[in-house]
């Protein structure tokens, strides 16, 4: 959302503001903005929810194609739904995962078809979804096309040379999509962007990484392809590889919603695995089908039930990307009119939401101040020292995670420059006046300051 607004205001990803990600999200958006007329949050919401209902369909088929039963399909799709926390979220790494669900069918459908016009089919389909995949977020992309090839070549069963040959021609169409739609961009300056300054700026240091998802990234991969080994089952083994690059595309970031929402390979697994095991409760096999359920149950419905909660609880009503999908009035975070008034604000560290949510521009060259080094860091505060906004807005528990430092120049700046007027608990905001502090929102304990 942040890219597409800053977009819709006139301003080029790569040239007029620093972003680490490909443009994919961004101009997605900003071209259904201009289908349906403008800026609308509802808009981006629907663009999500279709690209979920796509996936949705690849999940399907996908389980399907492996399986040979429509309740496998199903229960796929359901474990998928709860996954996706009941809420198709607009974010680049989310829509990056739908789009690999495409290279996942067409690669499943590749490995276990015959050769002729509609394998050659498959496998450029296969390309064009890794292209999209990588346009929307860079490193998921590079990781499920790797996958991709490597199963081509250990798992088609064919000649080396015709592997190779296949895998070229993957790589092709995955080169062609993926790298024309850059060319309109800045190459030298979009590679510093989304390769270089990551690691410049020491994107690795400020990571969120919980132990118990790194040992089941780790052992749910490895247990899938260990079961298509012990099987012979190849598409189960290309199930665990495309997994396991999944997991690697974020483990930078290892919270429930990501783990969740990269693991629709497992739940294709688990949810055919436990149709299977369902099928063995007959007379002949009734403890081991018993057994097995009960494995499978322990491991799908805890997932399903947090996945759940993290959308049913009610600090959703109060997000700042919440919507009323019965069309009541939409209504801001907190209904301020002296905010609704200004002419700018400043969002930060890493909140970047409020600039469309109040439809105010971004005049900022970074958006993300957690990886703003001192160079970045002294280039936005000479930026808000001309802009000088109305009100700033900070967030620390956002990035609380990520090791931001709280007193960098941005944040010294504000607090030594401006009026401290309030916290707002919900989401917990601290809000300063540049020169008079705002009256606080109904149902708000405030600390009001004026000048």
């Amino acid at each position: 959302m942040n890219e597409a607004w800053q977009i819709w205001a006139g301003k080029k990803m790569y040239g007029d503001f620093l972003e680490y990600i490909t443009p994919g999200s961004g101009y997605a958006i900003f071209f259904i903005w201009k289908i349906f007329g403008g800026p609308s949050y509802l808009s981006a919401k629907i663009f999500a929810m279709l690209l979920w209902l796509m996936s949705a369909s690849f999940i399907y088929l996908s389980a399907l194609k492996i399986f040979k039963r429509r309740t496998a399909g199903i229960s796929a799709v359901i474990i998928w739904l709860f996954a996706c926390r009941l809420h198709p979220i607009i974010n680049h790494n989310i829509f990056s995962t739908y789009f690999s669900a495409g290279l996942f069918y067409f690669l499943l459908r590749y490995l276990t078809g015959r050769t002729g016009k509609n394998h050659a089919g498959n496998l450029a389909l296969a390309g064009f979804f890794a292209a999209l995949t990588f346009l929307f977020l860079q490193t998921k992309g590079l990781a499920v096309f790797g996958a991709g090839a490597l199963s081509i070549i250990i798992l088609a069963g064919q000649k080396i040379s015709q592997s190779i040959r296949h895998t070229a021609a993957f790589a092709a169409v995955f080169l062609a999509a993926g790298a024309l739609p850059l060319l309109y961009f800045d190459l030298p300056r979009m590679f510093f962007d989304i390769f270089l300054f990551p690691s410049a700026a020491g994107y690795m240091r400020h990571t969120y990484i919980v132990a118990l998802y790194i040992f089941l990234e780790a052992l749910i991969p490895l247990a899938i392809i260990s079961a298509g080994y012990y099987k012979k089952n190849n598409p189960v083994i290309f199930i665990g590889i495309f997994q396991a690059a999944l997991f690697l595309s974020c483990f930078n970031f290892l919270d429930m919603t990501h783990f969740l929402a990269n693991s629709f390979p497992a739940w294709i697994f688990f949810s055919g695995g436990l149709i299977r095991a369902l099928d063995k409760l007959d007379a002949d096999n009734f403890s081991y089908g018993l057994l097995l359920t009960c494995a499978l149950s322990a491991i799908i419905l805890p997932m399903l039930i947090i996945a759940g909660h993290f959308r049913t609880e009610k600090y959703s009503e109060n997000h700042i990307l919440w919507i009323d999908i019965f069309g009541r009035k939409r209504q801001y975070i907190f209904e301020i009119p002296e905010i609704k008034a200004a002419e700018h604000i400043y969002s930060g560290p890493f909140y970047p939401g409020l600039y469309f949510e109040y439809r105010k521009p971004n005049p900022f060259y970074f958006f993300n101040m957690v990886l703003c080094d001192s160079e970045c860091q002294a280039r936005i505060v000479e930026t808000f020292k001309q802009v000088r906004p109305e009100f700033s807005f900070l967030n620390y528990q956002d990035v609380k995670v990520l090791k931001y430092d709280i007193d960098s120049p941005i944040d010294y700046y504000i607090r030594n420059n401006y009026f401290y007027c309030q916290d707002l608990s919900r989401p917990p905001l601290y809000i300063y006046a540049r020169d008079r502090c705002p009256p606080c929102p109904r149902g708000y304990v405030c600390n009001d300051k004026l000048k």
